[in-house]
């Protein structure tokens, strides 16, 4: 077996590179897709587009896509487990 360097011993798993440590890139989203939110917080995707139509919820359009901020729908949750609207 040759000397090698530790770059030349990475594996490679799709685009990112796995080299064991800790230093691998783990992004978490800043929005959900209409799908995705409504399964993170348990209504119907009718339901949910219902409560947008309102302007109940906190989304927000980009061209025809409509997003949901993970963390406005954390606020929005919070306050309604409070009773509030």
């Amino acid at each position: 077996m040759s000397p090698r360097r530790d770059e030349d011993r990475m594996r490679v798993s799709g685009d990112r590179e796995h080299s064991g440590t800790t230093d691998e890139i783990h992004l978490t989203p800043l929005a959900l897709r209409a799908r995705e939110a409504a399964r993170m917080i348990g209504i119907s995707q009718r339901s949910l587009w219902s409560i947008t139509k309102r302007g109940d919820i906190p989304h927000v359009r980009i061209g025809r896509t409509v997003t949901y901020p993970v963390d406005g729908l954390r606020d929005w949750l919070k306050k309604r487990s409070r009773g509030g609207k």
